[in-house]
């Protein structure tokens, strides 16, 4: 059976559920924001990091803003600063492969076009996992897991969100109307979900966040995002109307490195024992 935001989250954590619906007593922003530039050199020398014997390897990663997973910013000196959860796990894992990383930002819709291009080796952190890339790119092992994603609808239309048992179910019989973030792959699960969508389903090329608002001036009914996304919306749009609904079949969904084909089976092999070395998919503690 469906469950509020709020109620599977509670379980997770092993508390007490609170009202349905209600996501704030179970907000948490994930935000270590690291003084670095936009292009950032991870240092070879970082004490206790990179393989013995191997020599430091050069790759560029691209990088999309997806706050609060991985989210670039200005200072007020100018200076570029990258953080998140997602983005200190790679920094964490290229570290400990050796690797020197020149993080360049990338809006979404390009990003797995100009990573495909590059000349030289390089990868795109925090990727679902689709067909069509698998038939392009090469994949390193799981590098950070979602929460489960949610259904989030406008307020008039919650209880027919919540009238399904399945996110499977939903999809397959609303009429309700879909609104997605343009170039936002949501996986293999999910996309095969909402390729049953009868209803009227749009994909405007804005960011997940304008998607919400684009909710709460009734220009669909509702969207799919992960909990750390509606999460970071909730806190900057405290009084926002819009609920948010996890469903029992819907559970997080795993991210990857995804690299072009000039990457090498040795860094790649490297990269994934690193992976394991840091937890596998499993998330960095909050500082």
């Amino acid at each position: 059976m469906q469950e509020s935001f709020s109620q599977a989250i509670s379980q997770r954590l092993g508390v007490d559920t609170p009202s349905a619906g209600n996501v704030d007593s179970v907000r948490r922003r994930w935000r270590g924001v690291a003084a670095a530039a936009l292009l950032i050199f991870l240092p070879a020398g970082h004490a206790g990091t990179g393989p013995v014997g191997e020599e430091q390897a050069e790759l560029t990663i691209h990088f999309s803003n997806r706050p609060p997973l991985v989210e670039s910013e200005k200072s007020p000196n100018g200076d570029g600063r990258i953080g998140g959860p997602l983005y200190d796990k790679a920094q964490l894992v290229l570290a400990r492969a050796g690797v020197h990383a020149r993080f360049i930002e990338m809006p979404l819709k390009r990003r797995d076009q100009e990573t495909l291009q590059y000349g030289n080796p390089a990868c795109s952190i925090g990727v679902y996992k689709t067909k069509e890339r698998e038939a392009l790119f090469v994949f390193s092992q799981a590098i950070f897991l979602d929460l489960p994603w949610v259904v989030v609808s406008r307020p008039e239309v919650t209880g027919a969100v919540r009238q399904f048992h399945t996110l499977n179910d939903f999809t397959q019989k609303t009429d309700l109307r879909a609104l997605f973030a343009g170039g936002l792959s949501l996986g293999n699960q999910i996309d095969g979900m909402i390729a049953k969508l009868r209803g009227h389903v749009e994909r405007p090329s804005v960011p997940a966040g304008q998607v919400l608002r684009m909710l709460t001036q009734n220009r669909g009914d509702f969207t799919l995002l992960p909990q750390d996304l509606f999460e970071a919306f909730r806190t900057e749009n405290p009084t926002s109307p819009l609920d948010a609904t996890v469903f029992a079949d819907v559970v997080g969904q795993a991210s990857y490195l995804m690299c072009n084909k000039a990457m090498s089976p040795r860094l790649l092999g490297r990269i994934d024992a690193a992976i394991a070395a840091s937890g596998g998919a499993g998330r960095l503690l909050p500082k």
